[in-house]
């Protein structure tokens, strides 16, 4: 139960990195778009009139987001990927995130050429570069025993029992082999 409930934790916080990146990049696209580069004053940012319409929809957009980077496989088990399936998915998830922007009839003046381009490009870069972090991460906690998954293989005589002490030598795959069942017996 907990290395269960902490592969959920796990992916929930990664679910909400991802829809901070999101809204990061959003917000520094629309600040170099605009060209307004410099940090308001804690008076300005009271001044700003916030509309509970425009809360409710980005919350929507990020509730959308968090449904593509799912639906492309972002939260998946990527033990044994190469690189280019990670480049693949996230491309995907982030051009189809950003032309929602395009297609929506917000009828947002951020919805620039300049912003979209801008948008698109950081939310791939930083997501890019945060699984190019967190798989080495991965890599070498499953290597002193954590974020382990049972296996059991199911296979005839020698083949399967060479197959599991393959398995068991190579820590960094993150697989324990708890039980090899003999087809032939079975």
């Amino acid at each position: 139960m907990p290395n269960n409930f902490q592969r959920v934790a796990l992916r929930r916080t990664v679910k909400l990195f991802d829809l901070a990146v999101v809204a990061s990049t959003f917000i520094v696209a629309f600040a170099v778009s605009a060209r307004s580069i410099t940090w308001p004053s804690l008076a300005e940012v009271l001044l700003v009139r916030i509309k509970i319409v425009n809360i409710l929809v980005f919350g929507s957009y990020l509730a959308f987001c968090s449904a593509i980077f799912t639906s492309c496989g972002f939260y998946l088990s990527h033990r044994l990927c190469p690189w280019t399936r990670h480049a693949r998915e996230v491309f995907v998830a982030t051009t189809l995130i950003t032309g929602v922007l395009l297609v929506l009839p917000f009828r947002m003046a951020l919805a620039t050429k300049e912003f979209l381009i801008l948008f698109w490009f950081l939310t791939f870069a930083v997501l890019m570069v945060a699984r190019a972090v967190g798989y080495p991460i991965l890599y070498f906690a499953r290597s002193h025993g954590r974020n382990l998954r049972n296996l059991v293989i199911v296979g005839e005589g020698k083949d399967a029992t060479d197959l599991a002490e393959r398995i068991e030598k190579e820590a960094t795959l993150g697989y324990r082999v708890v039980r090899v069942i003999n087809a032939e017996e079975a």
